[in-house]
């Protein structure tokens, strides 16, 4: 939990500097730590899918204005 809240707040700390270059900066985050099991993990995967899948999201990936950060 303390890595996904470090790249969480260092993500954050940057997000003037991405919000200018584009419509919508898109952080993708998945806890793969020894403490999630696959249902955890098949939840999380669903709602990665969701979230692209939302009409926001997708109508900005396809025009190419939006911006994944890994």
């Amino acid at each position: 939990m303390r890595v996904l809240q470090l790249l969480v707040f260092s993500t954050l700390s940057l997000w003037p500097l991405r919000a200018a270059a584009c419509d919508l900066a898109l952080v993708l985050a998945v806890d793969v730590s020894g403490s999630v099991d696959a249902e955890e993990y098949r939840i999380q995967m669903d709602g990665l899918a969701a979230g692209l899948r939302d009409g926001v999201v997708s109508e900005a990936l396809v025009k190419a204005r939006a911006q994944v950060l890994l």
